[in-house]
């Protein structure tokens, strides 16, 4: 969002003396009874972001592992079948934000995904997986260069996603530079094969999720990952923001707040352990919501969801998602095929709030409808999880509507509703 005039807001400092220990240790200081939440000081280190159409691997990762937890088939199809209307729903519906990158000495557009821990960048002599023409793949313009003197040996760069999408490379060390802030020696992959469906744009993903999704190989041991770099070579306090923008972008900021005003009370919760990703540490973004508020209607529930930005959908219990679309008129109607609900495109959304923490924070509804481009249709941007263990999301339909705090020093996440001007 271009800020033409910011709203005095009254913000206050919660940057608590307290030591960051290797790859985010709990800090018991911040998850205090005494504890009130407020958001952080703003910081020189953002940078605006830009949105465009784009799948997330992420999203389609996670609800891969909500298949093998319920232990079906996933219904989404190899990478071969994309794109195309029938494809699966995180296939094609999907928006992306995107930031700019810069490493040694080259600029690129990277997604921004707190989904995914490792961020990497195609090289431009790339092989496609889908023929000779490397266009098929639809990555922006490739890195250049002789990286032999950089090349991390014994360790191949493979990331694989739910989507059956996959990059292989090296790793490599190199310094990375974003929002004014310049990493030395960061390891980063390199893609030199890929098995991918792009937007023409983006030339890799910017990985902010814990170290504990980073690694050399499946079975090898984590590395620092872009962020926490950031910190271990104390660049920035260990916490970023997010304040997403459905029509220009919005912005990312490491170590405080970008320039975006907030309103209401501050919500947080502690991140919480996915035990359903095998791991013992926190590994993405994970917290527990108190209640759904539906057109005024309170559905108390405490359940836990994952904040993705590389997912666009929020994925709410189903039987919530009924609730709420029985209220458009006329009623949305679910497609079983897309998982999607589809709408009239001149309905108005019903209200729609998420309460964390006791404080509530409403979705946007002027940004609650998508118009797909392969059908011309109207679908709603929030979804219900169909099994009723399934993973929660709150993806970049609730972020739009927030500056969303990921404090990894206390090991808790924050959020204000954004005054949109």
């Amino acid at each position: 969002m271009v800020i033409i005039t910011l709203v005095a807001v009254a913000l206050s400092t919660l940057f608590a003396q307290a030591t960051v220990l290797p790859h985010y240790k709990r800090s018991d200081q911040g998850l205090s009874q005494q504890h009130t939440p407020a958001m952080d000081q703003k910081t020189d280190h953002y940078m605006a972001l830009t949105r465009g159409p784009a799948r997330s691997p992420s999203a389609m990762s996670i609800q891969q592992m909500a298949a093998q937890r319920a232990k079906i088939d996933s219904p989404i199809p190899p990478a071969t079948e994309y794109p195309g209307p029938s494809a699966h729903v995180y296939s094609w519906f999907s928006i992306s934000y995107h930031a700019e990158i810069q490493i040694a000495d080259q600029c690129f557009f990277a997604i921004i995904d707190t989904g995914s821990a490792q961020t990497w960048i195609i090289q431009d002599n790339f092989t496609c997986f889908f023929g000779d023409d490397k266009s098929a793949c639809g990555f922006g313009p490739g890195f250049k260069g002789d990286f032999s003197t950089q090349l991390i040996p014994n360790a191949p760069f493979e990331q694989a996603y739910g989507s059956r999408e996959t990059i292989f490379g090296a790793y490599v060390h190199e310094p990375v530079s974003i929002a004014g802030i310049t990493v030395a020696d960061q390891i980063v992959g390199l893609g030199d094969i890929a098995i991918w469906r792009g937007d023409n744009i983006t030339s890799g993903i910017i990985g902010l999720a814990f170290p504990s999704l980073s690694n050399y190989t499946s079975q090898g041991p984590s590395y620092s990952p872009l962020f926490t770099s950031m910190v271990d070579q104390n660049h920035i306090p260990p916490t970023f923001s997010l304040a997403l923008d459905h029509d220009t972008g919005g912005y990312i900021a490491f170590g405080g707040l970008p320039p975006v005003g907030t309103t209401g009370e501050v919500a947080s919760a502690p991140m919480e352990i996915v035990i359903e990703f095998l791991n013992t540490t926190l590994s993405v973004y994970a917290i527990n919501a108190d209640a759904l508020v539906i057109g005024g209607t309170s559905r108390v529930q405490t359940r836990q969801y994952i904040v993705d930005s590389g997912t666009t959908l929020s994925l709410i219990p189903f039987a919530d998602a009924e609730a709420y679309h029985a209220l458009f008129s006329p009623p949305a109607k679910y497609n079983e095929e897309f998982g999607l609900y589809e709408v009239d495109c001149n309905a108005s959304p019903p209200a729609l709030s998420i309460r964390i923490g006791g404080v509530e924070l409403a979705f946007d509804r002027q940004n609650a409808l998508f118009t797909s481009p392969s059908t011309g249709l109207c679908y709603s941007l929030i979804s219900g999880a169909v099994y009723d263990d399934g993973f929660l999301i709150l993806g970049s339909s609730f972020l739009t509507s927030v500056v969303a705090v990921f404090d990894v020093r206390r090991q808790e996440m924050r959020f204000a509703n954004q005054i949109k001007v």
